[in-house]
């Protein structure tokens, strides 16, 4: 089900500051929390608030599993690498 953002311009930079994930009035999700307010990260006793502008967030650029398969009780082996986004 569409969440009925407000305004995203792009999925593919979600840091991008054009896009504003807080959801519309319409939205399936808008008061619909266990406590009535929005379900999300704008919802709750501790929504998430800007004040500033958005703070720098880490952008994964490499993403790679390095054993597929794993035995059971076995542990997957990952490679991450990031960069600071502004």
């Amino acid at each position: 089900m569409d969440p009925s953002f407000t305004k995203v311009v792009s999925f593919y930079n979600p840091y991008s500051p054009a896009n504003n994930w807080a959801l519309k009035s319409t939205s399936p999700a808008h008061n619909t929390g266990t406590d009535g307010t929005d379900m999300g990260p704008w919802g709750g006793s501790l929504p998430f608030v800007t004040i500033g502008g958005e703070p720098s967030l880490p952008l994964i650029t490499d993403f790679r599993i390095n054993n597929p398969a794993v035995p059971l009780n076995g542990k997957l082996n990952i490679t991450v690498k990031v960069k600071k986004v502004k």
